[in-house]
């Protein structure tokens, strides 16, 4: 189950700073919440279903979101101290 949260952090910081340039640091921290959104809702309806591949699917949306988060929080931490 963490090798399906770590897969999308080996892929999304090299889509995420394009598409903060393209689309906008807001646009992308609504998406990112949603992601993070979708995948609690995913996950907890994997457990209370006892589905394995919910479980792993909220994990990946979750760590979708949570990835990009990171990013952003950097990219805002760096602008407010520059």
């Amino acid at each position: 189950m963490y090798s399906v949260s770590t897969l999308p952090s080996t892929i999304l910081p090299f889509c995420t700073g394009w598409a903060v340039q393209k689309h906008g640091r807001l646009n992308v921290l609504l998406a990112t919440v949603s992601c993070i959104f979708i995948g609690q809702g995913l996950f907890a309806t994997g457990v209370v279903a006892r589905s394995i591949g919910g479980i792993m699917l909220g994990r990946l949306f979750f760590s979708c979101g949570v990835d990009v988060m990171d990013i952003l929080v950097s990219d805002f931490i760096a602008t407010c101290f520059a």
